[in-house]
């Protein structure tokens, strides 16, 4: 067996970190691949990277990094993740009733607010979530 290391900015440049739920989606889709036999999420000086596990007599470097970029081309078409500005005053549950508002959008997949910062990341379903909506709730 072999394996190919791949930073995960470069399979999926809007995901925040090696948490993301698209981080295991895209690793859902790699799996059981012929020749795939496991990935896994490392840790390396410069960013995460999904760490892929092949045979080289059932496929070759190059196609597996190529099913790896196809994989999270399939993952950012499906799902967005985006920063939104928020004014929000600083209550004991104003972020808890940000991340419900937010999170009762359609589409809407997970929800990260900082206060301090005023913002919120939204990770979101492409063909289900319209960006006006959550504009509208968080207003």
């Amino acid at each position: 067996m072999d394996s190919v290391r791949i930073e995960l900015p470069l399979l999926l440049p809007e995901v925040p970190d090696a948490h993301d739920a698209c981080v295991g989606r895209l690793q859902s889709l790699l799996e059981g691949r012929p020749g795939i036999t496991r990935t896994h999420v490392v840790d390396t000086p410069a960013a995460a990277a999904l760490c892929l596990h092949y045979d080289p007599g059932a496929i070759t470097l190059q196609q597996v990094e190529a099913l790896a970029k196809a994989a999270g081309a399939d993952v950012q078409e499906r799902y967005g993740h985006r920063v939104w500005p928020i004014r929000a005053i600083a209550a004991e549950d104003a972020s808890r009733r940000i991340g419900d508002a937010a999170r009762a959008v359609d589409g809407v997949l997970a929800v990260a607010g900082n206060l301090p910062g005023q913002v919120v990341r939204v990770a979101f379903e492409r063909a289900r979530f319209r960006p006006a909506d959550l504009d509208e709730v968080l207003r």
